[in-house]
């Protein structure tokens, strides 16, 4: 009998500890889906306007200006300078 009434605290103790982690997981779990976060009007990158753009599109957009030759034009002379290899982000 003595050992009876030992083990019902502890079951109920489980039952608690699993239920306050049930409710843990479920409040910062989220199922909801979010929008991407867009960069602001107006900002510019190396000339590039990449406002209302995401990350990745701001990317896109920065690298294809970069991938374009550059011409220096002085005196009596003119050079072009290839684009260098863009690195991939990680």
């Amino acid at each position: 009998m003595r050992k009876a009434a030992l083990a019902i605290p502890f079951v109920l103790g489980l039952l608690a500890a699993g239920g306050l982690s049930a409710g843990v997981v479920a409040a910062t779990t989220s199922t909801s889906t979010t929008t991407p976060q867009l960069i602001a009007p107006g900002v510019t990158i190396s000339g590039v306007d990449v406002g209302n753009f995401t990350e990745g599109e701001a990317y896109q957009a920065v690298s294809e200006s970069f991938a374009r030759p550059l011409s220096l034009a002085v005196p009596r002379h003119r050079l072009a300078l290839a684009p260098a290899k863009i690195l991939d982000r990680t």
